[in-house]
């Protein structure tokens, strides 16, 4: 499945998504699909807590259908001729965190210091809301 963009982010580097598979395939079972993909953030003392879904996502307790994001200028990611890119940080685990994510990623302030909780960041990062989505269908015409 492709996102029908150019798929390169302001770094050269490609935009990365991650779809719940429930929303992949026509007709999409409203009344049983979970949304999977959940997001964390940090709070000021650095704990992790959720901004999007929770640790358990299910169907009253929906999480996010989709997230699209880039990993930013800094470290990590793959150049739009293919090439992986370098990490060039030490320390940072949320961006480490986000390169290998399939369900959990993180979205913070950008940040160069190494000693802050999850290290350095500037990945970029947007979750598809599922009510969001629900009504796009809706005026498309393609939800059931």
């Amino acid at each position: 499945m492709t996102l029908g963009v150019d798929g390169a982010d302001s770094w050269g580097k490609r935009l990365r998504y991650s779809v719940t598979p429930l929303y992949t395939s026509a007709p999409l079972q409203r009344l049983s699909a979970v949304a999977t993909k959940r997001v964390q953030t940090r709070s000021g003392n650095g704990e992790l807590r959720y901004e999007v879904g929770q640790a358990q996502c299910l169907l009253y307790a929906q999480c996010a259908p989709a997230v699209v994001y880039s990993q930013g200028r800094e470290n990590l990611g793959t150049s739009v001729a293919g090439l992986p890119q370098a990490n060039g940080a030490t320390g940072n685990a949320d961006e480490q965190g986000n390169d290998l994510a399939t369900t959990g990623f993180i979205r913070r302030a950008a940040s160069t210091d190494p000693a802050a909780p999850g290290g350095p960041f500037d990945d970029l990062l947007v979750a598809v809301p599922l009510q969001t989505l629900y009504e796009r269908m809706t005026a498309a015409r393609t939800l059931p």
